[in-house]
């Protein structure tokens, strides 16, 4: 049912929010199934380290023919990895220092100390099914390291929340967070050509999850601050919560239709 209202949807109106919510609709069901999916499979492999480990191993092992024989030698990625983390000469001197003291921040609503509630609201945004980047864990030990539910207890306590506030608030008051937070796992990915060469591989960076729900927390202060002190241009439609750029434009492309006049209308 709800495929065939899709199908008539995208025929009739192909660029409407409708069609979008219908998209959402259609779609979550299979993403739901997936991320049940793969935290069973998180779960079977957990007991499979403690009940068998060489077939936990044998399972985990990844081919060595993922890479050309030519580089298996990882010192023929120095100049690859020295384009990823040298700047441009032009620009190196420009960098700042790499911490620099600042004077105490002056009592602001920006300056606070983050409270639980963001850290909740963070961890419940952070995305399953992830990469679990150089350390090896994933999003979802964050964000579903719960108590096990009583009939007592709708909402079961989170197990890190606490800790992460304290170790946030800690990163906030400083001005500095640790290293490994600033440590991404970099794949190369082959595009074209010469599969020897290592200039036709691209850089697939994956940061610690950590440090995402640290940056994101860090976001939704700022973007709240943002809207609720109007330091934002009316005529700022994308990447603004609760505001469809597509609405903003078919009002302008009917109001210039109905006016009789010539019609202009702002992607975003």
């Amino acid at each position: 049912m709800l495929q065939s209202q899709l199908r008539e949807a995208k025929l009739l109106w192909p660029r409407s929010p409708y069609v979008r919510l219908l998209e959402r609709r259609y779609q979550t069901p299979f993403r739901h199934s997936r991320s049940a999916f793969a935290q069973r499979e998180v779960v079977d492999f957990s007991q499979l380290l403690r009940t068998n480990p060489r077939k936990f191993w044998q399972a985990a092992h990844l081919p060595n023919d993922l890479l050309p024989q030519e580089l298996h030698d990882p010192t023929t990625w120095d100049s690859f990895l020295s384009k990823l983390t040298a700047p441009p000469a032009q620009y190196a001197a420009q960098l700042p220092a790499p911490h620099t003291p600042q004077p105490p921040a002056p009592a602001h609503s920006l300056n606070q100390p983050l409270t639980l509630a963001e850290i909740e609201v963070g961890l419940q945004q952070l995305h399953n099914s992830r990469s679990g980047a150089l350390h090896g864990y994933t999003s979802e030990l964050l964000r579903y390291a719960k108590l096990v539910a009583t009939p007592d207890d709708s909402a079961p306590a989170h197990l890190l929340a606490p800790c992460l506030l304290v170790l946030f608030n800690a990163a906030f008051s400083t001005g500095q967070v640790p290293k490994s937070w600033k440590t991404s796992l970099v794949t190369p990915v082959f595009k074209h050509g010469d599969a020897t060469d290592t200039a036709n591989y691209g850089p697939i960076s994956v940061g610690e999850p950590i440090s995402k729900l640290y940056a994101s927390i860090m976001v939704q202060r700022l973007v709240k601050y943002t809207e609720q002190q109007q330091l934002r241009s009316p005529t700022q439609t994308g990447y603004r919560p609760s505001i469809l750029p597509s609405l903003f434009s078919m009002s302008l492309t009917n109001t210039g239709m109905l006016g009789n006049l010539c019609t202009y209308a702002l992607w975003t």
